[in-house]
């Protein structure tokens, strides 16, 4: 039995968590059998546009959720253990296995990439095997999976350097004016539309109007940008985690607005997709718009707080 004065648990975060990472499973296991390219280095010969339209969908919230609930805790951390422990926390819990997980991860990717160029060969999986042994591979490391962790680290660093700013504006006026504006968009209904427009913005920086991956260690600081828009308002949601409840309501209508704007995002994309390398400018901002949109509308899941 816990303690009566334990610390509250957000019971809810933790299976949306897990969801997300289970869903992260299917998101890459369908990666191989849609028509994109340079999603994925192996395709099957059967691809089906079924898969294009669940790999796009997914891709455009599926991180940003993490991302808000990335905030959320950080800002929960940073409250409970002070800017110290937040930062030893965050070291042990992120950057170590940032680290640790890119040393077992990217001699095993490519082994497995080795693979697929030589499959049909007699030896080829020992030719794989001797390829990770070799190690050349070392020489053009980069994120590979695990660069969203890169991403959460540098907001890391941003929060804990904007931290002494956020303690000065606590004592101005523009601290009451900043968390009350904050509280009448989340209480309306039309939070996702006033959301939408800085993630709009961001999203119009990418190079299809979708959310870019990182591809090295240098972080794009459009893609820091589009996350820390997410990574924010969690941070914020925090200060007002008594607003929870209120994702409740209409949740299931935006999510069915949210799948219906799938439709128009894909048709944008594509749109804007062949027309490269010249710029569509109705495709590329379509894809921004409907996608900025239907984001927001997913960030509408059913929590509440409960004491562990």
């Amino acid at each position: 039995m816990q303690p009566a004065n334990a610390p509250a648990r957000y019971h809810a975060l933790d299976s949306l968590r897990g969801v997300m990472m289970l869903l992260g499973i299917y998101l890459h296991v369908i990666c191989a059998y849609s028509n994109f390219p340079d999603v994925w280095w192996y395709k099957d010969a059967r691809t089906s546009l079924f898969f294009d339209h669940n790999l796009l969908f997914i891709h455009i919230w599926r991180l940003p959720v993490f991302f808000v609930m990335a905030g959320f805790f950080a800002a929960l951390l940073n409250e409970r253990r002070g800017t110290g422990g937040f930062a030893l926390n965050r070291a042990k819990r992120v950057l170590a296995p940032f680290v640790l997980g890119l040393a077992v991860l990217w001699p095993l990717l490519q082994g497995l990439r080795r693979y697929t160029r030589v499959w049909n060969e007699p030896d080829a999986v020992w030719t794989a095997v001797a390829y990770v042994f070799r190690g050349t591979y070392w020489k053009w490391l980069d994120p590979t999976h695990l660069w969203f962790l890169e991403v959460l680290l540098v907001l890391y660093v941003l929060a804990l350097a904007f931290l002494p700013l956020a303690r000065r504006i606590d004592e101005t006026f523009l601290s009451g004016w900043i968390h009350r504006a904050f509280r009448a968009v989340v209480e309306s209904a039309w939070r996702p539309v006033v959301f939408a427009v800085p993630t709009f913005g961001t999203l119009c920086l990418m190079n299809l109007g979708v959310l870019d991956t990182l591809h090295s260690f240098a972080p794009a600081p459009r893609v820091v940008l589009a996350y820390g828009v997410f990574f924010g308002f969690g941070w914020l949601l925090y200060a007002h985690a008594d607003l929870l409840p209120s994702f409740q309501k209409h949740a299931w209508k935006q999510v069915v607005a949210a799948l219906l704007l799938g439709w128009p995002n894909f048709w944008f994309l594509l749109r804007h997709v062949q027309a490269r390398p010249a710029v569509d400018a109705l495709g590329l901002y379509g894809t921004a718009a409907t996608g900025a949109l239907a984001v927001w509308l997913m960030i509408s899941t059913r929590q509440r707080r409960v004491s562990a």
